[in-house]
């Protein structure tokens, strides 16, 4: 046999084994969409990643099994979506407290929080700078005053751009 009927015989055998995966997907897609209307679906996310630690997962699929939701498939380590059928909406009151069937989030912290929480951090640098610029200064008063006001106001500046794009982030969500 040479090489390159080998070769040959080896990418038809890629091929018909692609061939079979796919007529099983398309199998398998057709068996889950033919319920749809019955089922409610949601992809819960994570701004840290946290699905990338099985413990966390784990976790969080308990929580979200409380309410009747069931894990469909894990998109990557911050996204996973989840399924569960309509009638377990008639369960919602009966929860724990706490517990919200519909929440899309997991784990602390949004991006808009962190803007802000480093633009107040930036703002306090900033008056630790002024402070410690204007009191070991030998200059006189007169001309350390520009410098204080530039270490204050560029954190400021930060400040107030953090929460224009907290603002207009929580605009476009609603």
């Amino acid at each position: 046999m040479t090489y390159y009927s080998h070769g040959a015989i080896i990418a038809a055998q890629q091929s018909r084994k692609r061939k079979e995966q796919e007529q099983e997907e398309e199998k398998m897609s057709k068996e889950m969409y033919a319920d749809l209307e019955n089922w409610e679906f949601k992809i819960v996310r994570s701004y840290w990643n946290d699905f990338g630690n099985p413990q966390k997962l784990q976790v969080m699929l308990e929580e979200e099994g409380l309410a009747g939701w069931e894990m469909m498939e894990k998109l990557d380590d911050s996204r996973v979506r989840l399924r569960r059928r309509k009638e377990m909406q008639k369960r919602d009151m009966a929860l724990p407290p706490g517990i919200d069937p519909y929440r899309t989030q997991y784990g602390g912290g949004s991006r808009s929080a962190i803007a802000v929480g480093i633009s107040v951090f930036t703002l306090l640098l900033g008056v630790l700078a002024a402070f410690f610029i204007g009191g070991s200064s030998s200059n006189p008063p007169s001309q350390e005053i520009p410098w204080v006001a530039v270490s204050v106001m560029i954190p400021a500046v930060l400040v107030i751009i953090g929460l224009i794009v907290v603002a207009i982030t929580k605009a476009r969500r609603l």
